[in-house]
């Protein structure tokens, strides 16, 4: 396909107005969506725009010039935002700056920038960064957190703003700051223990199973981490002397009911960051899934499987497991009822974000295609098996797919027309502003980033508060956001119970 002609100006080159993201046809936000994907469209940001364009015009060189994650050149990096942990992984591989950067096809002040913490990989970098340090995605994002100070306590000091002289606002914010870290996440030792050397528990009936495993499930859409975590280690240690009471028909509901019960398990732990752990619990959710004999306990158990297969780094095992369930699904129901088409278009949506996370867009957009006719067939938002699978549902995967190719302007425009009423479990809502957080962040429109975080911590406070991952993002935004907003994302993470 040719490239479209745009206007010269300067250094930048000006794709046609139509193009831009922030010149599409105006749609109308979603309830509830209004004050963070904002309609207006601020002038200063015309470099992150021309650096949205020059990437999907597929030009590397330029990409790397124009970085919308770097710090502008005036600013001096802070020393405690340094990335220690990735320079070292980097000289224990006996990689240079300059080897590395030859490796990943960037320049090396680009790599330099990553590891002073004034700008940070983008997602397409990030897998070609993580093989070149001979590390899992996981444990790349680790990589990535900036070293905390070494100081017991932390006097942040605002920068002037741009926006005016802030005589009005408290210039500096205090935080308590140590080498711990800094997530309130809750104890889950406990849960591994459950997980791999299962003490002795009661024997639970056919009922109390179901209502133990339908209250764990509940517990974990709304994001209520620790009464997860204490559920299920409470009911995990019951499941084999419980299915040992269980005979015919009973036993396969049983083994239907410990087939969710390891998915919700291997679902915290990618959670809370353990993919090692997850691949365990996602095959303890397998086997349990072949033993009852039902084809959908078979198809929700590969979703797990293929978002343990992701997070540890191997993303087409997870496509070519996902999309051979889903086909078999296919195959042995032909789709019929809600039950079977849910837990198709859902494993499908995971496929297509395993495809994504492997820079394969083509297999990405035709696997959404196939989950948008599903959801489409479903005609409804709906929970059926607990895969939260409808309509809504794919879209916010299309949010998920676009930013992880950088399209974070597409990305705003797309979550724009998600009907956030329509987003009834929480976890999946939070997930939708982490998400518009993270565009709004790559775009280098901080403000926005914070308004989207602000919206998460409301709707889900463990979502924010547990996860590392959402930590991250904080983090990163703490140390690109500039005057004002700098201070506001300080004062969110000290409210958050983050260190920064």
């Amino acid at each position: 396909m040719a490239r479209a002609r745009g206007v010269r100006t300067g250094a930048i080159a000006s794709p046609p107005r139509a193009l831009l993201p922030d010149t599409a046809v105006p749609m109308t936000p979603a309830p509830g969506l209004t004050s963070i994907v904002s309609a207006r469209r601020p002038t200063e940001h015309r470099i992150d725009r021309a650096y949205l364009w020059r990437v999907r015009c597929g030009d590397r060189r330029d990409s790397e010039r124009w970085d919308p994650m770097a710090t502008p050149a005036r600013s001096q990096p802070d020393p405690a935002s340094r990335r220690t942990a990735l320079i070292r992984r980097r000289t224990a591989q006996g990689l240079s700056q300059e080897r590395l950067a030859e490796q990943l096809g960037v320049d090396r002040t680009t790599i330099a920038r990553w590891e002073s913490g004034t700008s940070t990989p983008q997602p397409w970098h990030r897998p070609n960064l993580a093989r070149a340090l001979g590390v899992t995605l996981e444990e790349c994002d680790a990589l990535l957190v900036a070293a905390p100070p070494a100081t017991a306590a932390v006097t942040v000091q605002a920068e002037p703003s741009d926006l005016g002289d802030g005589d009005e606002m408290d210039r500096r914010v205090f935080l308590t700051a140590t080498m711990a870290s800094s997530l309130d996440v809750p104890s889950w030792a406990g849960l591994v223990d459950a997980l791999l050397q299962p003490s002795k528990a009661e024997t639970l009936t056919l009922t109390q199973f179901e209502v133990g495993v339908r209250q764990v499930k509940t517990a974990y859409q709304a994001c209520r981490y620790r009464d997860v975590t204490a559920e299920l280690a409470r009911l995990l240690p019951a499941v084999t002397v419980s299915l040992d009471e269980l005979d015919g028909w009973r036993l396969d509901a049983g083994h239907v009911l410990a087939t969710d019960l390891y998915h919700v398990a291997g679902s915290v732990f990618l959670k809370l960051g353990d993919p090692a752990v997850a691949l365990l619990a996602a095959e303890r959710s397998a086997h349990h899934a072949a033993r009852s004999g039902d084809p959908i306990a078979e198809a929700t158990s590969a979703r797990i499987m293929t978002h343990a297969l992701m997070a540890s780094g191997h993303n087409r095992n997870a496509v070519a497991i996902g999309t051979a369930s889903a086909a078999r699904l296919d195959r042995t129901t032909g789709l019929i009822g809600g039950d079977a088409l849910s837990a198709f278009g859902a494993l499908l949506l995971r496929s297509a974000i395993a495809a994504s996370r492997a820079l394969d867009r083509h297999t990405a957009e035709t696997i959404l295609n196939e989950a948008k006719r599903a959801g489409e067939r479903l005609d409804r938002d709906g929970n059926d098996r607990w895969t939260g699978f409808g309509p809504t549902n794919v879209q916010q995967h299309q949010v998920q797919v676009t930013l992880t190719f950088g399209g974070a302007g597409t990305a705003i425009e797309l979550a724009r027309k998600i009907p956030l009423d329509k987003v009834t479990i929480a976890e999946r809502r939070a997930s939708l502003f982490l998400d518009v957080a993270r565009a709004y962040t790559m775009w280098g429109r901080h403000e926005q980033g914070l308004d989207a975080l602000r919206a998460a911590l409301k709707t889900a406070p463990e979502e924010i508060t547990a996860r590392p991952a959402a930590g991250r993002l904080i983090t990163d935004l703490a140390a690109l956001a500039r005057g004002h907003t700098r201070a506001r994302v300080v004062g969110f993470a000290g409210q958050a119970g983050i260190r920064l």
